[in-house]
């Protein structure tokens, strides 16, 4: 993947895209939303699917990125050891909850396996993942792995395995499929960068557990942003 700008990083809230860095950064004329940077521009898409998309489109159509980053906070699959401060790069992105609920024991049937379903729909998207990511333990933990994107977040245990059982994913957030989505209909090269604030699992609502994935998503930045250009 070449980061030649521009580029476009993004994240669903001003919190998660503050910890790239956007000091220096200009507002664009015109919006509230997205900023000048020196890889290109940094833009707040707002948190879920529709309104990911919603921006995504036109913001490419006008703002023409070489590449996309999509930043944030993300919830571990218990089995995936990820741990809350860790950073995951991913590797896929999946729609996992699109599909048909049903009655028997295996409980949901993915939109990929349906006759209908659109062909973008029956694999993950493969999201890029550059030679220098790689497992690293400072300055915080980096793993890889593919990714899960989900309307309603997982707060029961029983959730989480089971979507972790049907896609074979470790993470899980409400807009990195969006992203790759876009990414993938347009042609353009998409990396996703993301903190672990929660496990995915009976739901851990404690407010530190966010603020260490921010500190830990900062830290990868500081660390890692000179090599996006």
């Amino acid at each position: 993947m070449s980061f030649s700008p521009p580029g476009l990083i993004c994240a669903a809230t001003q919190e998660e895209l503050q910890t790239f860095g956007l000091t220096g950064a200009v507002p664009l004329r015109g919006s509230t939303r997205v900023w000048r940077i020196r890889e290109g521009y940094a833009a707040v898409t707002g948190a879920g699917t529709p309104i990911t998309l919603l921006h995504m489109m036109p913001w490419m159509s006008s703002l023409s990125p070489n590449w996309i980053l999509n930043i944030g906070i993300a919830g571990a699959y218990e089995a995936s050891g990820l741990e809350v401060g860790d950073v995951v790069v991913g590797t896929s992105e999946i729609f996992a909850d699109l599909g048909v609920e049903l009655p028997e024991e295996e409980a949901f049937t993915p939109m990929g396996k349906l006759p209908f379903s659109d062909d973008l729909f029956r694999t993950p998207m493969t999201l890029e993942v550059p030679e220098w990511v790689q497992d690293m333990e400072k300055p915080v933990r980096v793993r890889t792995g593919p990714g899960a994107t989900v309307n309603q977040c997982t707060g029961r245990s029983a959730t989480g395995d089971l979507r972790r059982q049907i896609f074979d994913v470790d993470f899980e957030s409400m807009e990195g499929a969006a992203f790759a989505l876009a990414a993938t209909v347009l042609g353009i090269p998409c990396m996703e960068v993301r903190a672990i604030s929660n496990i995915a699992a009976d739901r851990d609502m404690r407010p530190e557990n966010v603020q260490t994935a921010l500190n830990s998503l900062r830290a990868f930045w500081e660390a890692h942003r000179s090599k996006l250009m």
